[in-house]
């Protein structure tokens, strides 16, 4: 899903449309490895949304499903103004 934001102000008399394009990214994963309770999937990446590769801002994720062939993790993160975006998942 892609939204499209427009946004308007005037600067001294100059009317100026500045267009945002914003993404609805799905992020999922299987996880075949056997978890602990307590571990939890997170999402970093290249972009603000994704943290920017800085551990403090990883973006976690849901547990969506537990079947014989592993754990079902996803989130959906909505990206800005990215033409390319490179993510990683950690477990952590």
């Amino acid at each position: 899903l892609c939204v499209l934001h427009s946004f308007s102000s005037r600067l001294s008399g100059l009317e100026v449309m500045i267009r945002r394009v914003v993404y609805d990214v799905e992020f999922s994963v299987l996880v075949k490895e056997k978890l602990s309770p307590c571990d939890t999937i997170l999402v970093t990446g290249s972009c603000e949304q994704l943290g920017e590769w800085l551990p403090n801002r990883c973006v976690p994720l849901n547990r969506i499903d537990r079947t014989e062939d592993g754990e079902l993790w996803s989130t959906t993160i909505k990206i800005h103004d990215c033409e390319k975006i490179f993510y990683r998942y950690v477990i952590g």
